[in-house]
């Protein structure tokens, strides 16, 4: 899979969480690109209540709630399954 189709499959997931576990319209999200030591590492993104992170090298979607409470981590490497870590 391209890191194009690989990017694309997060955005979707995310999506997907977002629908199956807030309520309303999906949020508009904000996307930004994480760099350290001048290697590509992954991407943020940012809505009103939460906000997420990929890391490329995990290929896993870590989701948190606006005030920093960890609240699940989606597998990237397999669409559609359910999230692989919740909070208690």
């Amino acid at each position: 899979m391209t890191h194009f189709q690989r990017l694309s499959t997060v955005r979707t997931l995310l999506a997907q969480w977002f629908a199956k576990n807030i309520e309303g319209e999906i949020p508009c999200m904000t996307e930004t690109l994480l760099i350290s030591g001048g290697d590509y590492r992954g991407r943020r993104f940012v809505t009103q209540s939460h906000w997420a992170i990929w890391f490329a090298e995990e290929d896993e979607l870590k989701v948190y709630a606006c005030d920093g409470r960890f609240v699940t981590s989606l597998s990237v490497a397999e669409p559609g399954s359910e999230s692989i870590r919740s909070a208690a």
